[in-house]
């Protein structure tokens, strides 16, 4: 495959589960780096601070204010200034977050499986190995 179609497909992959997972987040009155916030503190742990999850997202920081802000406001997170160092707020998911973790779940697997279906298990096996390769050349480059 050419770079060019590569771009595109990965492009339009990229594209319709973004679109999927936003059409869920919004009927929760959720953004997509609302979501993306979301989604770093309950697979990664939460009470990260701000900073740290400018970094993780490659954002800058006042985006991140602005986005956790708005979570704050809605109820999905809370602040909670860093015991040692009152400067930084740790981030903190609410049990609010818990009524849409399952559904932001289960979209999540019905799109993977729509990208998967009629693919066998060597190639997905191969496809896999492919995709890691891929990731860690993004983290190389950091």
């Amino acid at each position: 495959m050419e770079n060019k179609e590569l771009w595109k497909s990965i492009l339009r992959i990229s594209k319709y589960m973004h679109r999927e997972i936003s059409k869920e987040l919004k009927k929760f009155n959720i953004g997509n780096g609302q979501g993306e916030i979301l989604f770093i503190l309950s697979h990664n742990g939460d009470g990260k601070s701000e900073d740290e999850l400018s970094k993780i997202l490659s954002i800058d920081n006042t985006t991140t204010t602005r986005t956790i802000n708005r979570l704050v406001k809605n109820g999905y997170v809370k602040k909670i200034k860093d015991e040692s160092d009152k400067r930084v707020n740790r981030i903190y998911l609410t049990r609010k977050v818990n009524e849409i973790y399952f559904i932001i779940k289960s979209t999540k697997q019905r799109v993977i499986q729509e990208l998967i279906d009629g693919i066998d298990k060597d190639e997905l096996e191969i496809f896999s190995k492919v995709i890691e390769k891929m990731e860690n050349n993004i983290y190389l480059r950091r």
